[in-house]
């Protein structure tokens, strides 16, 4: 089983938990699960519905336009980001959408509550790492006086610098992904997407050093399939990641590091030494080039090589 599928088995589970007493909610889920959302989107979205419902605190056919916008401002204050009102108002969007289709509510409120708008690319305060901020955050794990921890969160660090993969891509990876003799990974991602990617050598060297300290794991059962384990023994989680780089917080002095300003400081280094979006794209698995605009935080030097060329050009009037 890969690990994709071992992670979709389980979120399953949590699900038909989440909504056994639940008719409307179930209902909700299986109307999704039928569009072919993956099971995250349903998950998350089941969470985002089950909070709306506890917080608006009105009978489902009495919800109005008010109800939801006072919801949505209440989040404001507590700063949830502008990325997660705009999720927020598509679960909310196909939530209601389904209750027309169903019967359980006579109009889709949310064609009347305005979309929250994105924030501009320019407006948005990236954290960025150098090359030597890499160093340090290794440094940390390398330093880490446990040695089980050291071997397995060196590896995870590397992994997420050279591959700016996603945590749930990288929770996913079984130790059948690892392709030595291709110096590869297997990753996949989004949409079930496989992708073999290139590793170092150094990423090699760290992942030798884990699999010595992973087979000393305890609690781990003697067929587990997942490449990076939590302490008891199971597959490591998002939230296991997290928690490393919690564990290091201050590696780095003035930054604040997650794993997923890992991936934007390798889609920004990766461009601001290319100069190729493209390339950062198929790099990022991004299906929409915009996305990928989203992560990166040029350096100016793009638009200092176009001033140079349009000079040199002129100079031949």
């Amino acid at each position: 089983m890969s690990g994709r599928e071992e992670t979709n088995r389980r979120l399953r589970r949590a699900i038909e938990q989440k909504t056994a007493q639940d008719p409307v909610l179930n209902g909700f889920f299986l109307d999704m699960d039928a569009a072919g959302l993956e099971m995250k989107t349903c998950y998350a979205y089941l969470n985002m519905v089950s909070h709306f419902l506890r917080e608006v605190k009105v009978p489902l056919k009495e919800i109005q336009v008010q109800d939801v916008n006072q919801y949505i401002a209440s989040l404001k204050k507590g700063d949830k980001p502008q990325t997660y009102l705009r999720t927020l108002w598509y679960c909310l969007n196909r939530y209601f959408g389904y209750l027309v289709r169903t019967g359980e509510v006579g109009e889709n409120i949310m064609e009347r509550v305005i979309k929250p708008k994105a924030k501009p690319n320019r407006e948005i305060k990236r954290t960025c790492l150098t090359p030597e901020e890499y160093q340090l955050l290794l440094s940390a794990a390398r330093r880490d006086p446990d040695d089980w921890q050291s071997a397995r969160n060196t590896a995870i660090i590397r992994i997420l610098i050279e591959t700016g993969i996603r945590v749930s891509a990288l929770t996913e990876i079984n130790v059948t992904d690892i392709l030595p003799k291709q110096h590869a990974i297997r990753i996949t991602d989004k949409e079930n997407k496989t992708t073999d990617y290139p590793i170092s050598i150094e990423v090699m060297k760290d992942l030798l050093a884990w699999f010595g300290q992973r087979r000393l794991t305890k609690g781990k059962r003697p067929n587990e399939p997942a490449l990076f384990l939590s302490a008891r023994g199971g597959r490591l989680q998002a939230e296991g990641v997290r928690e490393i780089f919690i564990r290091y917080k201050d590696a780095v002095p003035g930054k604040h590091i997650t794993p997923h300003k890992l991936r934007a400081s390798f889609a920004t280094n990766l461009y601001n030494q290319t100069g190729d979006i493209r390339l950062v794209q198929e790099a990022m698995n991004h299906a929409k080039i915009a996305t990928t605009e989203l992560y990166i935080q040029s350096d100016g030097r793009n638009r200092k090589k176009a001033a140079d060329i349009m000079s040199q050009l002129l100079k031949g009037e």
